[in-house]
């Protein structure tokens, strides 16, 4: 929860300046080379039909969710396209319900219920019927696909972390997201774009160093916790990432919010992290 916090602060900056792909790429390429070493001993035994056929798509969803994450990080406001992120949670509890046998309590799901009210509010620019017809806010629309694409990475995840390692299902995934990286650079400029993207990241390399840390840390230690524990309950404690983004968002982004989506994200927050102890 605190890395992703952090890191989604720093993805927020580094999207502006490098682009979502060059972004994703860094992180990437930090999982391939800072979890090496835990996987080593595991390398031979994924090179398997049935092994691969878990691992790919996993790191496929992470892929085309990540980016859907980012290009909503880009376009909106943190303090916003956060909490709409946050929706990932009611999606976890479906998929984890359907696939793993999960259940949630009468509470759990009148807490779900009530982000989904929260998310509502902070999606809208305007309260006014006419005006919150015309448009959603910034990055809202990305937001929802990034939540949709980041529960089922979840879930792939999770099933990862218990058929292999924790480690391992986040280094294949990193593996795939770097050569599909890649290719979307090279295919958009070729090597004009690469060396462009590759300029801009020299001058914050402290940035992208930061955030690739932290968001590698971060899917280490959910990856970690969903080897030993429920989908649904993990994602409830890890999804308050949302409340420290935001909150740097207001801080040091000096971003402003209408009275109305305060409120919405305050109560989505406030139920997401009674979820935590439900």
């Amino acid at each position: 929860m605190a890395f992703w916090g952090v890191a989604d602060f720093l993805v927020h900056r580094s999207v502006r300046i490098i682009g979502s792909a060059a972004t994703l790429l860094a992180i990437g390429l930090f999982g391939v080379i800072g979890l090496l070493p835990f996987v080593l001993a595991d390398l031979p035994a994924i090179f398997n039909p049935a092994s691969l056929a878990l691992l790919i798509p996993l790191g496929f969803a992470m892929f085309f969710a990540s980016l859907a994450n980012f290009e909503s990080l880009r376009k909106g406001k943190l303090s916003v396209t956060e909490v709409v992120i946050g929706m990932e949670l009611p999606f976890v509890a479906i998929l984890g319900f359907v696939f793993l046998g999960e259940t949630l309590s009468t509470i759990r799901i009148a807490l779900v219920l009530i982000v989904f009210a929260g998310i509502t509010f902070v999606s809208l620019p305007s309260l006014r019927i006419k005006l919150a017809s015309k448009k959603l806010e910034a990055g809202v629309a990305m937001g929802i696909l990034a939540a949709i694409g980041l529960s089922i990475t979840n879930l792939l995840t999770a099933q990862s972390s218990r058929a292999f390692s924790p480690a391992m299902a986040v280094w294949f995934p990193s593996l795939v997201v770097v050569l599909a990286c890649t290719a979307t650079i090279l295919s958009k400029g070729g090597m004009r774009e690469a060396k462009k993207i590759f300029a801009k990241s020299l001058r914050v390399p402290g940035l992208i160093f930061a955030l690739g840390a932290f968001d590698v840390a971060a899917w280490a230690c959910y990856s970690l916790s969903l080897s030993s524990s429920l989908l649904a309950i993990t994602t409830a404690i890890s999804v308050n990432y949302a409340v420290i983004a935001a909150i740097l968002g207001l801080v040091f982004n000096k971003e402003k919010l209408a009275r109305h989506q305060l409120a919405g994200a305050a109560i989505a927050l406030s139920a997401g992290c009674l979820l935590s102890f439900a």
